[in-house]
């Protein structure tokens, strides 16, 4: 498994890379922080465990290079939480499944539409998303 710190650094290497990249071929680059809240519900294969979800955060930022063509990379940190229902004959037991993620997505794209409050932008890519700690590792 991927250490956190060595998944920051290799984050702040690929935008200090893109940085330079941007800078040497006269892209306009823009630094787009993000927080957002999440709610999603883990699907899982077995009958007796219920999920049910709970709010969660992601916090991070992308790093745009280029304006009407642009690439896209980002680095965000992502907090899922869930309540998970064991139910066999009689017997209800509730634990509570926190899943921390590091997501990058990395896209290419094209503005469709930009004018001072409205940008209409087409966007296609990965999100690599790299699970770094699960509690209770045990269900």
């Amino acid at each position: 498994m991927v250490s956190t710190k060595r998944l920051l650094k290799t984050i702040i290497l690929i935008l200090t890379l893109a940085i330079f990249n941007g800078i040497t071929t006269n892209a306009q680059i823009a630094l787009i922080p993000a927080f957002g809240l999440n709610i999603s519900k883990i699907k899982l294969d077995i009958d007796s465990l219920e999920t049910t979800p709970q709010t969660s955060y992601q916090v991070g930022g992308s790093l745009r290079m280029g304006k009407a063509g642009f690439f896209q990379i980002g680095g965000f940190f992502n907090k899922v939480n869930n309540t998970v229902t064991f139910v066999n004959d009689s017997v209800v037991n509730n634990t509570t499944l926190k899943i921390s993620n590091a997501l990058i997505p990395i896209q290419v794209g094209f503005s469709i539409f930009d004018i001072d409050i409205i940008r209409i932008r087409l966007m296609a890519g990965i999100n690599l998303n790299i699970p770094t700690r699960i509690e209770p590792n045990t269900l």
